[in-house]
Parts: structure tokens; sequence; C-alpha cells
């Protein structure tokens, strides 16, 4: 049994225990925060005990850690190997760190750099037309383009701020995409910390 970086971070902290296999000298390089030290031998004669929840295990690349889950599946524990290991939750890391910085450099450019060509437009018309009002909810739609991924970027900035009180959704409606770019837009999106909803239609058939 196999869990990815990415649905690991959707379990509920405390429902599983996390186990790093590899030596003390790996792990003096870094290792997953609140993992445990556990040699494979000595968790296969010792495993912990099952209020400790789900078990999982992982090496450097993923590797040896399938074994392993399995020795503690046939003893009759749910257990997990990390796919790809270390290395893989480092990259996600890494990813994770770049995607933030490009989000905040962006959301600083709107503030200074495009205030006034963007921003300021932007509010300006929300008010003389009176286009959002207490309690409002919004849905901006969201094509993959710059227009659509700025006025939301925009909107983001105007709800972080403003005295309305109104909620906001971003939708992105997959009329038929392929897998490429519907990735792209996928992406982005993540890229520039919009939290989209996907619905699908089939337009193109």
């Amino acid at each position: 049994m196999e869990v990815t970086v990415d649905e690991l971070r959707q379990w509920q902290t405390g429902t599983y225990l996390l186990l790093d296999m590899r030596g003390e000298l790996e792990r003096s390089y870094g290792a997953i925060p609140g993992s445990v030290p556990a040699p494979a031998g000595e968790l296969l004669r010792n495993p912990p005990p099952a209020e400790a929840g789900r078990l999982v295990v992982y090496c450097a690349r993923g590797i040896a850690s399938v074994e392993t889950a399995d020795a503690l599946c046939a003893l009759g524990r749910e257990a997990y190997s990390l796919t790809g290991g270390y290395l893989a939750w480092l990259r996600a890391e890494l990813e994770s760190r770049e995607t933030e910085d490009l989000c905040g450099r962006v959301e600083q450019g709107i503030r200074t750099k495009f205030r006034k060509p963007l921003l300021d437009k932007f509010v300006k018309a929300v008010k003389q037309y009176e286009l959002i009002r207490d309690g409002d909810r919004i849905a901006v739609c969201i094509s993959g383009g710059k227009d659509s991924m700025l006025i939301a970027k925009l909107f983001q900035e105007l709800h972080r701020h403003s005295r309305i009180s109104f909620d906001l959704k971003y939708l992105v409606m997959d009329p038929g995409y392929n897998e490429e770019n519907r990735r792209i837009i996928e992406n982005n999106a993540k890229t520039l910390g919009v939290p989209i909803t996907v619905f699908e239609s089939s337009i193109f058939e």
C-alpha cells in the first residue's frame, strides 16, 4: 500500500505515524517534520502500538519502504509506503515554497507597481457602479487566460481589504479540454493562489 505526498497532506494530523527508515547520517541532512526514526528490522520486531493509527513508512526514494510496509500489513497493521520517499517530499516542499514566493511577488506587484493602472481603477469602478454590496455571493469565472486570472487576483485583494462583506467563488468550466490544457489552468491557478472549482461540460463534443 502506498500514499503520495499530496495524499498524505490531506490526512488529518494525529491519525497516522510517520516512520523514517533511513540511517542516522541521512537523517542528519534532513527529515520530514514529525517523523520518528525507525530502522526496518527494529520496526518489524517491535511495531508501534495500534493506538498510533496508520503507519506511513519512508526511505530515501520510496523503494525499500514498500517491502517494509507490506511486512507490517502482513502483521495486521494498516501501513503505507510514501511514494518517492524523502526525495519526493523534499521536491514537493521546494515547489510549494517557489509557488508561495511567486504568488507573493504577483500580489506585491498589484499593490505597488500596478496599483494605479489596475487596482485603483478596478476599485473605483466597483464603487462608482455599486457592483458589490454586503452579503453578495460573487462567482469569478476563469477561462485560464491572463484577463480572467488578473480579475481573480483583483477580487482577492478587494475581498481582503474591503469593508464590504461578500463571498467569492472561482469557477472554471471545462468544455472538453485535453489533459495538458486543463493541467495548465490548474497549475497556473495553484501558482497564483486562486482556489478554483472546476465543473465539466461536453460543449466541445
